[in-house]
């Protein structure tokens, strides 16, 4: 049987919800057995590595030499020509922008563009417009354009983005490697934060919630790094808290996985989201998610059943709600498992991936 070639486009690689999304996908479309994949992202990424060890074609291209490099279409035109896909999926507007240009517009072959959150309403007026109009231009290129989250495809339609009519929602899912299986008897923290240490997760405000919670005893892990770590290293040593916290830096899936499942509550207090990974990881190992209330997340997290959903970016208010689970067993345990039922409802990796593989058989019968 001939299989049918998927290209998938993801454009930084970096360890994340977008990157663990595509390699995801990209492993049960092989075990299908009727898809073929290569996979485009950035050279010496995690998703580079990652790929490459799991067997899969990579084609390696840099989508950040520079926000106006006019070189990218032509170079992924030419990884397009020796593909020969019959289908691109695009994750993500860095990704999905080259394929507006000329070069590029002319392919013959069906389209599919992922979106993994909007970050343009959280840009100051000028770019935000710039932004926005770059996703217009993005959606109106694409076969089809498909979110992750109700938040995203309500941000899409209240922008003008998409027609209501077509706009699909696929949540993102996790497999079996979430799944956290070794002792658990040492654990890293109480809390733990797993994320890039940039604005959008909001790794200061995270120090400023322990700084609330000193006086009870409670430690925190800081997995990741990112632009922001000096400041966060800063705002430990300001508020005395170089006893209460401790940076383990950027690590594997697999080690932060392993920091989430051996701690008591996983804490996210983004300014925004798409539809995130890790609180999905944190509630298939039965760890209760304290984060913010914003679009995305509270389609994963449901307040006072697997978590608690904070509204306002209080450090009391989350301080109250994490001391509130952890001095509570029976709470605790009633959150962890509701938490582990959810996601395996929910967010199964599977269901995902089946529902994007009729997606491409409706594309390509059209």
């Amino acid at each position: 049987m001939t299989k049918l070639k998927v290209l998938q486009v993801v454009a930084d690689g970096a360890a994340g919800g977008g990157t663990t999304f595509v390699l995801g996908l990209s492993e049960d479309l092989r075990a299908d057995g009727r898809y073929d994949v290569e996979i485009v992202t950035a050279p010496n990424s995690y998703a580079q590595k990652a790929a490459d060890d799991s067997g899969f074609v990579v084609h390696p291209v840099n989508f950040f030499a520079s926000r106006f490099d006019f070189r990218l279409p032509f170079l992924l035109r030419r990884v397009v020509d020796k593909s020969a896909p019959v289908l691109v999926h695009v994750h993500g507007a860095r990704a999905a922008m080259p394929f507006t240009f000329f070069s590029l517009k002319t392919l013959a072959i069906p389209l599919l563009y992922t979106v993994h959150g909007y970050h343009f309403e959280h840009k100051p007026w000028p770019m935000r417009q710039l932004a926005t109009s770059a996703e217009r231009l993005i959606s109106a290129r694409m076969d089809l354009t498909i979110f992750v989250s109700n938040s995203d495809r309500d941000i899409a339609i209240r922008n003008r983005l998409v027609d209501d009519d077509e706009a699909p929602v696929i949540y993102n899912g996790i497999g079996d490697r979430s799944r956290y299986t070794g002792p658990r008897d040492e654990k890293v923290a109480d809390i733990t934060y797993v994320g890039r240490l940039v604005r959008q997760k909001n790794p200061i405000f995270a120090v400023e919630i322990m700084s609330e919670l000193r006086d009870a005893g409670l430690t925190m892990a800081i997995v990741g790094g990112g632009e922001l770590e000096p400041d966060v290293r800063q705002r430990i040593a300001e508020l005395g808290l170089t006893d209460h916290v401790r940076m383990l830096g950027p690590v594997s899936r697999e080690v932060a996985i392993a920091a989430i499942a051996r701690s008591r509550i996983y804490l996210m207090p983004s300014l925004w989201e798409g539809l995130p990974i890790t609180p999905m990881e944190a509630m298939i190992n039965g760890v209760p998610v304290v984060a913010s209330k914003v679009g995305g997340t509270d389609e994963v997290v449901m307040d006072g059943e697997t978590g608690f959903l904070i509204e306002d970016f209080s450090p009391k208010k989350y301080a109250e709600a994490i001391f509130t689970i952890l001095t509570n067993k029976n709470l605790y345990e009633a959150l962890s498992a509701a938490s582990r039922t959810r996601v395996a409802v929910t967010f199964d990796r599977k269901k995902s991936s089946n529902l994007y593989m009729e997606q491409y058989r409706k594309i390509l019968g059209a």
